[in-house]
């Protein structure tokens, strides 16, 4: 069975579960850096909001591990019901979506890679950032696993009346404030990802930045480690991260969750920097948390960030 024929006949039997009081669909979702996903949306007839509970993670096990499709549409019920409900919590923020003053200390920013989101970048308000872009999201709420967000569209900006200028301006005060940064060096990584690992947590730092992060190695995060390379925008976070060192930076984007940190001196081949960064995003950064396969120096004598040469 096709991947295409798996969805039909998975939205076909949800569809004779779940029963006339739902709406069964199915919709591409675009994810960062061009991944699409295909969610099947449930929702309550008439609701306005509906979870999507991604497919593509259970044609593998369908194809490869001899998963029936019973067994399939049995998990995505379980999943439904322990979680999809969740959306009618939501409710509130679309119907306050109207009111900009009453939202806008709830806009924050991120930071994707421009060439890889082409695409998106068409369809939302952006800020160019060296290879990268700005993207704006609407903060939620905190969840158990992390923070439930919405990414800005240009139709919000358009409702609001506002520029992205306006956007740029709310989440520069938001973000640092809703996510304060974490600059800590390596070893101190090390020893809260084994206490982490022992809680069932993870910082997502990947295994060959830390094989090879002894100090003076650094990471620059936020508080959840979140969309973490973001902290790079936060004002004069850079500056003190300089001032602490000593020294100018060079910043290694290991993921958008967060940037490496390394004292910069001219010893330093910034060539094999880029290679390492380049090689870690091919073999174990996730595609959709890849940020950039650059490095940047930090300039400490007039607070200026660049592409590493």
């Amino acid at each position: 069975m096709t991947f295409g024929e798996f969805v039909n006949a998975v939205e076909k039997g949800v569809s004779e579960t779940m029963g006339d009081g739902y709406d069964v669909s199915v919709k591409k979702v675009q994810k960062n850096n061009g991944l699409t996903l295909t969610g099947l949306l449930i929702a309550e007839k008439d609701s306005k909001v509906a979870p999507a509970i991604y497919l593509d993670s259970f044609y593998e096990p369908y194809i490869c591990k001899g998963m029936g499709l019973e067994s399939v549409i049995e998990s995505i019920m379980v999943a439904y019901w322990e979680h999809g409900k969740e959306p009618r919590r939501f409710y509130k923020w679309f119907e306050c979506l109207k009111d900009y003053q009453g939202i806008r200390n709830k806009i924050i920013f991120k930071l994707i890679n421009s060439q890889e989101n082409q695409e998106l970048l068409n369809k939302v308000p952006n800020i160019p950032f060296q290879d990268l872009s700005i993207v704006f999201l609407l903060y939620i709420e905190e969840a158990e696993d992390g923070i439930l967000t919405a990414l800005i569209h240009n139709e919000h900006m358009s409702l609001w009346n506002v520029t992205v200028n306006d956007l740029y301006t709310e989440a520069l005060g938001n973000t640092p404030r809703l996510l304060p940064e974490k600059f800590m060096g390596m070893d101190e990584i090390i020893r809260n990802l084994a206490v982490e690992a022992e809680e069932g947590l993870n910082l997502d730092t990947p295994c060959g930045l830390l094989e090879m992060g002894k100090p003076p190695f650094y990471v620059l995060t936020n508080r959840l480690g979140i969309t973490g390379a973001a902290c790079l925008l936060y004002p004069d976070v850079l500056k003190k991260c300089a001032e602490r060192l000593g020294q100018d930076l060079l910043i290694l984007p290991s993921s958008i969750h967060e940037s490496l940190i390394l004292p910069y001196d001219e010893s330093i081949r910034v060539d094999e920097m880029r290679y390492m960064v380049q090689s870690i995003n091919a073999s174990e950064v996730p595609t959709e948390d890849q940020l950039s396969g650059q490095v940047y120096l930090y300039h400490r004598s007039d607070n200026r960030i660049e592409i590493a040469a």
